[in-house]
């Protein structure tokens, strides 16, 4: 059955109102009639029942289009300038930005020239400019949101990454709630370790509650493994090994640790780090971002602008719509930090150790020294944030001493 060519280019409308009038009288089967027109089986329904709506008015012209939006000679000029500076970045080898982010560039336009211009406007004005040449699009891949309520899962996990070429790489730890897609916690940091993680799991929920379980990766930060590199090392499993570390945090607050199998099951945090990266690296690039808290302060502005103005193709809110309204429904299981506990005790590394003699130990290779103790075997609480680090000794639930570092 051919049908290269549009209907309304191959058939004439009164030969086809012929055809439909032998089928509705009966006078021709389906097969024939559909044969005879050339036309697949749903469309030819669709256009036999705009026939039997009003036989007098039956039209197969293709709608009208509207007309293409025109702009002015300075929004031109706006947006090749922008466009140029884009193609700049791209091609400079120093800058990690891949290709041109038309929806960023889109959101740019928006926020410091008050234009709203399309991403796709902005990328057929490349094309036509000669400043993009565009590949075959690959199919989009959407997932169903899985949870019902806020606080049932939070997806966490952390990327290294050079976020700004005057800057060596440093690592984005990332927390997304995965019922409403809203970022909970977003924050760059010098170094991966379990106490970033652990501070981050503090603030997220002094500010929005703790979730019924974190979802994180197979990092040994998160979980214990034995076969991980090449050679087998047995580890002991004492409060000292970094894995349990975050599970003995989880299970004081009574929050489920759940580790993935794979990147792809993490998907919605994976894909904001995919988000921000497209936006952060050019940004710094422009700005010359040369320190953590100029890049973090562009961070916020990110996650906020994600948070509140972007909306989900699949869910068709904002995350902060989502989150609020999920909220209003009562559909929400965040919960509040036990009380009756000094927050240094719970978002902490605890190290059980055994003082010698003279009443001495160390931790981390800072040296400890208790001059009197009720028992020999002492529990410390270490604590490092902001570059600075205390020390917290208790023998149960006594703090017999606190250091600062």
């Amino acid at each position: 059955m051919s049908q290269k060519h549009q209907v309304h280019k191959r058939i004439v409308p009164l030969f086809m109102v012929e055809v439909f009038e032998a089928y509705q009288y009966k006078r021709m089967s389906l097969q024939d009639t559909m044969k005879e027109l050339q036309l697949s089986r749903s469309n030819f329904f669709k256009y036999f029942s705009k026939f039997k709506k009003d036989p007098k008015t039956f039209s197969i012209d293709p709608p009208k289009r509207k007309g293409c939006r025109s702009f002015s000679a300075q929004t031109d000029e706006k947006i090749a300038t922008i466009l140029r500076d884009e193609k700049e970045l791209v091609s400079d080898p120093s800058v990690r930005v891949g290709k041109i982010n038309f929806a960023a560039l889109s959101e740019e336009l928006g926020r410091k020239e008050n234009l709203e211009i399309s991403s796709e406007t902005i990328r057929r004005k490349a094309i036509l400019w000669k400043l993009h040449h565009p590949r075959a699009r690959g199919a989009k891949i959407y997932r169903e949101v899985e949870t019902s309520k806020i606080g049932r899962l939070f997806q966490h996990d952390t990327c290294i990454h050079q976020w700004s070429p005057f800057m060596d790489y440093f690592y984005l730890i990332l927390t997304v709630d995965d019922h409403s897609r809203r970022i909970v916690f977003a924050k760059f940091f010098e170094e991966e370790t379990s106490m970033n993680h652990i501070l981050s799991v503090r603030d997220t929920a002094l500010t929005f509650g703790l979730p019924l379980a974190y979802y994180t990766d197979r990092h040994s930060i998160f979980t214990y493994n034995a076969m991980n590199g090449p050679i087998r090392r047995n580890y002991q499993t004492i409060v000292e090994d970094p894995e349990v570390q975050w599970k003995r945090v989880m299970n004081i607050l009574g929050v489920q640790g759940i580790c993935a199998n794979s990147p792809q099951a993490k998907g919605k945090v994976e894909s904001k780090f995919k988000y921000l990266q497209g936006r952060m690296v050019r940004r710094c690039a422009k700005e010359q971002v040369t320190t953590l808290e100029h890049a973090q302060r562009i961070l916020d502005e990110e996650v906020r602008y994600y948070n509140e103005y972007k909306k989900h193709e699949i869910t068709g809110q904002t995350p902060m719509e989502r989150f609020l309204l999920a909220e209003k429904e009562g559909r929400s299981v965040l919960r509040k930090i036990p009380e009756g506990k000094d927050l240094k005790d719970l978002f902490c590394l605890e190290y059980l150790k055994k003082l010698d003699k003279y009443g001495r130990t160390t931790v981390k290779g800072i040296p400890i020294e208790l001059k009197s103790s009720p028992s020999s075997e002492v529990v410390i609480h270490y604590i490092k944030e902001n570059g600075e680090v205390e020390l917290r000794i208790l023998s149960g639930p006594n703090v017999l001493k606190s250091i600062k570092v």
